[in-house]
């Protein structure tokens, strides 16, 4: 399988689940954040660097989002992972 694997879910203000996607790339997985996100809303992102190892949170607002979403998918992390996994 292919890494970093990123999955993320936005849930509407009822918890209902809005959207889900899967993707191993990082513009493609932000692209669709911005476009599903809203006020309210909350999402729930995971980062699988390698089986066994991976990051993961929900978030309620756009800036904490963002935060983790840089920190889980820094370059040096993902390498890191890769040394290791080797």
């Amino acid at each position: 399988m292919k890494y970093p694997l990123i999955s993320l879910k936005i849930f509407n203000k009822k918890g209902e689940e809005v959207y889900t996607t899967y993707s191993h790339y990082k513009r493609r997985t932000l692209g669709r954040f911005n476009r599903y996100f809203q006020r309210g809303f909350k999402c729930f992102l995971r980062v699988v660097y390698a089986k066994g190892y991976w990051n993961e949170g929900e978030y309620n607002t756009k800036k904490d989002f963002m935060l983790a979403y840089k920190a889980f998918t820094e370059q040096s992390l993902i390498d890191e992972f890769k040394k290791v996994t080797k």
